[in-house]
């Protein structure tokens, strides 16, 4: 690795570099240089005018510093700029500085304007290299989990993530929903097995159930204490309704008024109630105050909770689960063991039917390795482009379900058109429908199993991870993150082993840091197969399909 004597060629055994002004003939290096050599960075400048000190010398790399930084204001006043100086002063308008100077050597501080070629100039931006051999840079994969700070706060609360919903994007267009943190994981997170299936589309699989929240009477009457400092700093001063509506709501405490009065309180920006005529105003007042605070907030409400036990306060967390014989209400702690045990299951598990995401969840196969992921790595499109997709998908869907409900009821059934085609779905079997309805004739059953495989054949915005355990944070490899992220939610991260953090302010910046995982990323997004390469495809957009009544049924002519 070279030395800084090396670099600015100083002699070690008699000069030394120093960013400090000083006097001419303190080194040997002051005499008989001119300031157009690279032999030593000390010289004075003539355009420094200093009557005082006329003697005075300073590093070539100090003088070119403060032209740079003077540039932008000699501009302004109409001065004519070198080219040199023009470029400086871009610089300094769009990011970098120093860029310039021709003293600096390029293995120092990069090429300079007086060295570098035509073209090779630092404001121009050049295009990456792929991360994965033989892909178009851009068009990789990538594995990552959205979450939201509050969601993150709850992870580590548990102790990890019960079967989280991981996603597979193309690096170009990464989902962006769920959560506004996304953790980056390893390509070999996307490896099908028994214990980690993977989906091409999303899977409707088991949410994460609701918390209930029990407190006792003892810990009501010491969570109401802990407010007693601001009974008449609230809006209605009415203590008693607010404490109780926030035991009731205790999962939504962060929305509570309470907690908001409570927190500006303490923290000093709580407006004077005495300063407005009306309770309404004051509410507003507080309202706009907490706009600006969401993080403070975020990281005051962690640090609330954690008062809690201190003051009495005994906050029983629990799952749902179920009724009795004798109708009474079953809990189980709310455990990661327990959470894993609620949501494990595969596609179409959530429990409630969305319709035509359902169907597609049970009718499509999930994949059986690795090369079945990268091989269908083309049905992964950008959002804008799957939208319209499920616009076209979901009036054939109406269609047909409208078809369905014409049908007569079998005696002893009920079940709407979309629970039906949910059981076809689930069982691939159109003969199925004769179970539910009479009168269906070959052609409708015809119709669903083509509908069936066109459902399989779509595209999708990202495909599903779903791990039937529970995930730690310290097993993903870096993270993107919003500028604003509370602290509590930062230092938990590096807790967990993520020192690889990158801030962004918008979508856009969001959307572009996700290249900075290259050693994440795998295979890459080819073309959709074009309609003569697929024989279903085909059949469904040309040639025999054009005058069969299923196929205008589905939207293709």
């Amino acid at each position: 690795m070279p030395t800084l004597s090396d670099l600015f060629n100083l002699d070690p055994n008699v000069e030394r570099l120093s960013l400090l002004p000083r006097m001419r003939g303190s080194l040997p290096s002051d005499y008989g240089v001119s300031p157009e050599m690279m032999g030593s960075v000390m010289l004075q400048d003539p355009s420094v005018k200093n009557r005082f000190m006329p003697d005075l010398v300073a590093p070539k790399i100090l003088y070119d510093f403060i032209r740079a930084i003077k540039a932008p204001g000699r501009a302004a006043r109409g001065e004519v700029l070198d080219e040199e100086e023009a470029l400086n002063t871009a610089l300094n308008m769009f990011g970098g500085g120093l860029a310039t100077s021709g003293s600096v050597p390029i293995g120092a501080l990069g090429m300079s304007a007086r060295t570098a070629p035509a073209g090779t100039l630092p404001l121009r931006q050049v295009a990456r290299e792929s991360f994965v051999p033989g892909v178009e840079a851009g068009k990789e994969m990538i594995v990552h989990h959205n979450i939201s700070p509050e969601k993150l706060a709850k992870v580590e609360k548990v102790g990890g993530m019960p079967v989280p919903s991981i996603a597979i994007s193309n690096v170009e267009n990464p989902m962006m929903g769920f959560g506004n943190i996304s953790l980056i994981g390893s390509k070999e997170m996307a490896t099908p097995s028994a214990k980690n299936p993977v989906f091409g589309f999303d899977a409707y699989t088991a949410r994460t159930p609701n918390i209930n929240y029990n407190i006792d009477n003892k810990s009501a009457k010491n969570l109401k204490n802990m407010f007693t400092d601001v009974a008449d700093d609230l809006p209605d001063s009415d203590v008693n309704r607010k404490v109780y509506s926030l035991i009731d709501n205790w999962g939504d405490r962060g929305y509570s008024e309470i907690m908001k009065v409570k927190f500006l309180k303490e923290e000093g920006m709580l407006p004077n109630k005495k300063d407005f005529d009306e309770k309404w105003k004051y509410a507003q007042a507080i309202e706009q105050k907490m706009s600006n605070l969401k993080s403070e907030y975020a990281d005051w409400l962690t640090a609330f909770d954690k008062k809690l036990p201190e003051a009495g306060v005994n906050v029983q967390e629990r799952l749902f689960k179920g009724f009795t014989n004798a109708g009474n209400r079953r809990y189980a702690p709310a455990t990661l063991e327990n959470f894993v045990k609620e949501m494990k299951g595969g596609a179409g598990s959530e429990n409630f039917n969305y319709g035509l995401g359902n169907l597609r969840a049970v009718a499509s196969p999930k994949f059986r390795n690795l090369e079945d992921v990268k091989s269908a790595r083309g049905k992964i499109v950008p959002a804008e482009e799957f939208k319209k997709v499920k616009e076209e998908i979901n009036e054939a869907y109406d269609a047909l379900t409208h078809r369905i409900y014409k049908l007569s009821d079998k005696e002893g059934y009920g079940y709407s058109p979309t629970d039906i085609l949910y059981d076809i779905g689930q069982a691939r079997n159109v003969n199925l429908l004769d179970k539910f309805k009479s009168g269906a004739d070959d052609q409708l059953k015809a119709d669903i199993g083509v509908f069936i495989k066109k459902l399989q054949k779509l595209p999708s915005e990202y495909f599903e991870i779903k791990p039937q355990r529970a995930v730690s944070v310290s097993e993903f490899q870096g993270a993107i993150i919003p500028a604003d992220t509370p602290k509590r939610s930062i230092d938990y991260l590096r807790s967990q082993g993520l020192n690889d953090i990158h801030f962004y302010s918008n979508d856009q910046e969001r959307k572009e840091l996700f290249k900075k995982f290259g050693k994440s990323m795998f295979m890459g997004s080819p073309a959709f197969p074009i309609a003569n390469q697929d024989p279903l495809m085909q059949f469904l957009g040309t040639g025999e399909a054009e005058n069969d009544p299923l196929m205008q049924f589905l939207g293709y002519k």
